[in-house]
């Protein structure tokens, strides 16, 4: 994204084009998971085109997506359905935490509760300060290792 930046822009538009088509007045369902799909396919291809490798640590959470987002289809119980989304969701949220550092298998889920919500507010509060405190690569991009 450092050489072209419209790029995001691209694929920030053309995912609520996305959004739009695929849940405008449907219910959730296999369009759930087309959508998380073409969001995790969109986020890798901006990571890797811009040289960001993902730890193959990190990679193991790939079948574990592809998984709740099939069940959230497959099966129609309400709180199998509730289930799928939320550890789709939280799958997707640790792939992007820990995308470079792939070391989400060492933190229990006392960092998880304890950490996350300390992350938020500083990235809120001041995301210059944030950024700043991530080791500087040698193209000049800052690469924030969880």
């Amino acid at each position: 994204m450092k050489t072209n930046p419209n790029k995001l822009w691209i694929f920030v538009f053309a995912l609520g084009w996305l959004f739009d088509f695929l849940f405008w007045q449907n219910k959730p369902g296999i369009n759930f998971a087309i959508f998380s799909a073409a969001c995790l396919v969109a986020a890798f291809y901006l990571l890797l085109s811009d040289g960001l490798r993902p730890n193959r640590f990190s990679l193991i959470l790939l079948p574990l997506f592809g998984f709740f987002a099939a069940v959230i289809f497959i099966r129609a119980e309400p709180m199998t359905t509730f289930l799928a989304y939320t550890f789709t969701l939280l799958t997707m949220t640790i792939l992007a935490v820990t995308y470079l550092g792939g070391r989400w298998i060492l933190y229990t889920f006392i960092d998880y509760l304890g950490k996350s919500p300390a992350i938020i507010w500083e990235h809120d509060r001041c995301p210059d300060h944030f950024y700043s405190r991530c080791p500087q690569g040698t193209n000049g991009s800052r690469r924030c290792t969880l």
